[in-house]
């Protein structure tokens, strides 16, 4: 009996501290942690009560804060990091703690806070999984922090230097358009950029109008989309590009 509590205990300590690292991305629903986390040993998915009784607990233990929006149709609950779980996620692993994300979105920017917080994971999961080493994922707030921001400067939503074992560094940016700014907007921001940039889109649609508005630009950097959903399945390495200048689909070059 004490062994079989002891081995309980121990696995969902671990299931924990993988909640904590999931939400170092930043936000997520319970849908997203129980897809990724609450699985049986069989592979099935584990009840939507098993896991929102646990992501509760954590959240009265002081590790998790839950905030609710209200949508069109429905409630949408988010969970995130507080500080004890900050504390606990930048004590087990080598996350620096300043480059953990943690706080609620503002309405009006939650579907973008979602997808970033995906796309981010995405990316630290490709690292841990020996895809490539990452050297660093910064967002907006972590580079304005390091740079201090002056007005007219335009920040990408991610700065991303990862080290191949052929290519050596690659650096890029990476922007998430959810579909809510203005032509004016986005040329003026992406022609402000040197770096090569990847962006994601919310569909095909909207990723042939954010091409155009690059060639409106003028802009002669490497520049390369792709639909964001397409990216969470493959990850960087694995997504087809479309690129510009050079018409044309292929993958990062990140071996």
């Amino acid at each position: 009996m004490t062994s079989t509590y002891k081995l309980n205990n121990e696995w969902q300590i671990k299931r924990d501290h993988e909640i904590f690292h999931f939400l170092g991305s930043g936000v997520a629903t319970s849908h997203q942690i129980r897809q990724a986390l609450f699985i049986h040993d069989n592979g099935k998915i584990m009840s939507r009560q098993a896991c929102e009784c646990r992501l509760h607990k954590l959240v009265a233990m002081g590790y998790l804060v839950k905030r609710q929006y209200s949508g069109i149709r429905r409630v949408v609950t988010l969970f995130g990091l507080a500080e004890r779980g900050i504390d606990e996620l930048a004590k087990s692993t080598d996350l620096e703690r300043d480059h953990i994300r943690s706080g609620m979105p503002n309405p009006e920017k939650l579907v973008h806070e979602l997808m970033l917080s995906a796309v981010m994971r995405i990316i630290r999961d490709d690292a841990r999984n020996n895809v490539y080493k990452l050297v660093y994922v910064y967002d907006d707030t972590v580079m304005k922090n390091i740079t201090r921001p002056t007005r007219g400067i335009y920040y990408p939503d991610l700065l991303v230097r990862v080290l191949c074992p052929n290519s050596g560094l690659v650096t890029f940016f990476l922007e998430l358009d959810a579909g809510n700014k203005s032509k004016k907007y986005w040329v003026y921001k992406i022609s402000s950029w040197a770096n090569i940039t990847l962006v994601l889109t919310l569909n095909i649609k909207r990723l042939e109008i954010m091409k155009q508005y690059v060639l409106i630009s003028g802009r002669k950097q490497i520049t390369v989309f792709a639909v964001a959903d397409t990216f969470l399945k493959t990850g960087l390495s694995g997504t087809l590009w479309e690129w510009l200048p050079k018409q044309e689909r292929a993958r990062l070059k990140l071996d």
